[in-house]
């Protein structure tokens, strides 16, 4: 009786040191991956931060030459504008000659 009770008990432990090794070995491949899931991370943060900082100097260099764009049009319509109010004022010019001599 002595001796099947302890057989069952060194049967139990070898499952249980068995279960161990196989959790052993688990936590282990776990941890590795772990490490190599939060290196990635750690380059994926950086990778955003240099994206990031190019988004930021792209949107600065969109935002001026927006600005330039529209000044540059302002000064255009401004330079037509005046060009067609000396324009008309030699039409003016010329109608009124043109009529005094009639």
């Amino acid at each position: 009786l002595f001796r099947s009770l302890a057989r069952d008990e060194v049967a139990d432990l070898q499952k249980q040191l068995a279960n161990y090794e196989k959790d052993k070995t688990s936590l282990a491949n776990t941890k590795a991956r772990l490490k190599i899931t939060e290196k990635e991370l750690k380059d994926r943060q950086w990778e955003h931060e240099v994206l990031e900082q190019r988004f930021c100097k792209v949107q600065a260099e969109r935002d001026d030459l927006y600005k330039k764009f529209t000044k540059a049009i302002q000064e255009v319509q401004q330079k037509t504008g005046f060009k067609n109010l000396l324009l008309e004022r030699k039409l003016l010019a010329l109608s009124d000659t043109r009529d005094r001599k009639s």
